[in-house]
């Protein structure tokens, strides 16, 4: 069945999702504590725009993981149902079903 492409690629996203969500905390974490101890210098305010840019970033990364997650998922539900109905489909016209037949060319 194609379900299985699909469905992996979703896990992967989810595991994206997770990366980015542990990347959020770890840009946090490396943030704390730097601002006060730098006052009086534009360094501060340089990390501050780094960290603004990056976090941004990486949530449009978590969201867009987020997103395609559940569309492969869709995806693979989808076509899993389709090759379904196509292989019923041939069943349907053939005795024995489409095995049958490809086990019947591969004989000659």
């Amino acid at each position: 069945m194609s379900q299985g492409p699909w469905t992996s690629a979703s896990g992967v996203s989810a595991e994206l999702t997770v990366t980015a969500n542990t990347a959020l905390t770890r840009l946090d974490s490396a943030h704390e504590g730097v601002v006060p101890t730098l006052e009086g210098f534009m360094l501060p305010a340089i990390l501050g725009e780094v960290r603004t840019s990056w976090k941004g970033r990486i949530e449009d990364v978590r969201a867009e993981c987020t997103r395609l997650e559940g569309a492969l998922k869709t995806a693979g539900k989808e076509f899993g149902e389709v090759d379904q109905r196509v292989k019923d489909g041939f069943g349907a016209l053939h005795p024995g079903g489409a095995d049958a037949e490809h086990r019947a060319d591969k004989g000659r």
